[in-house]
């Protein structure tokens, strides 16, 4: 091979390299803007909490302002003889040194402000500006027995959906009977959480799923402080008729343990809207 033939191989690497690390630099940098918001980090550290057996970091979605932490049931409890659910000191970073981070008003302050992390709750970061910018912290709570046995994810899969709820013709068909009165009503379920739409609408993310035959199946809601899974707010029955069609007809626990009708599961889906004209409130996390 001759020089001039080694040199422009030589020149062709390195300005392939050249390119290579642009593209490369161009995406971290996207990525870093997509992560950096006003709050950086945010969790509960073992060095403020001892009980912990290791840090608890939540996850940021800077674009939903939204921040995800994952805690598991074992950390809230306290020792035998002690009443009561355990409060966390949180650890927090903010891109601004000198912005402060408030809930409900309150300055809150990384590494000592305790709080009971069991509901959602909402935080703001203000700037000397005046400015501000609210994220929505959601806790996820890892109870000792899940939702649904793994074996009967799968199985389970067939009851998610809609149900009360006709979309093409924007209907209500579900009822739920209470004091003597009839109230419309739709169900909206899936692995993750059971929402009961009515003139109390809740969202339940503590639940369990039970098999009571191969066509029949329930799932009890509870609270999330609900530990123990003692208490129900909803049971709900899910049965696969003859025909293959699949119902829920719910029981309202926490309502004096007020029935519904047997509801159809709906092809199409029912997202809540203020407006929507069916009077329900919009669901409450309990």
């Amino acid at each position: 091979m001759t020089n001039k033939q080694t040199n422009m191989k030589r020149l062709f690497m390195f300005m392939c390299s050249l390119f290579l690390c642009a593209v490369l630099a161009g995406c971290k940098n996207n990525a870093d803007e997509e992560n950096t918001g006003p709050l950086m980090s945010f969790g509960f550290e073992k060095s403020f909490n001892d009980f912990l057996s290791t840090d608890i970091i939540a996850t940021i979605d800077q674009s939903a302002k939204t921040v995800t932490v994952t805690v598991p049931v074992a950390a809230y409890k306290k020792p035998a003889g002690q009443k009561g659910n355990r409060k966390f000191k949180l650890s927090f970073t903010l891109q601004d040194p000198k912005a402060k981070l408030y809930k409900d008003g309150k300055e809150q302050i990384s590494g000592e402000t305790e709080d009971l992390f069991i509901k959602d709750k909402e935080y703001s970061v203000k700037t000397e500006d005046g400015s501000a910018t609210t994220y929505t912290l959601h806790i996820k709570i890892e109870y000792e027995t899940p939702s649904i046995d793994p074996a009967d994810v799968e199985t389970v899969k067939q009851f998610f959906g809609t149900y009360g709820y006709n979309a093409g013709e924007k209907k209500v068909t579900g009822i739920l009977y209470f004091d003597s009165n009839e109230y419309p009503t739709v169900v909206v379920c899936n692995e993750e959480k059971f929402i009961s739409y009515s003139l109390m609408s809740s969202l339940y993310t503590n639940m369990r799923w039970d098999k009571v035959s191969e066509t029949e199946w329930t799932c009890k809601t509870y609270h999330k402080k609900d530990f123990k899974r003692e208490t129900p707010s909803v049971t709900a029955t899910f049965k696969i008729g003859a025909n293959g069609k699949i119902t829920c007809k719910q029981v309202v626990n926490a309502m004096g343990d007020a029935p519904g009708n047997e509801m159809p599961k709906e092809n199409g889906s029912y997202v809540w809207a203020a407006d929507d004209g069916h009077g329900f409130k919009k669901p409450v996390v309990q």
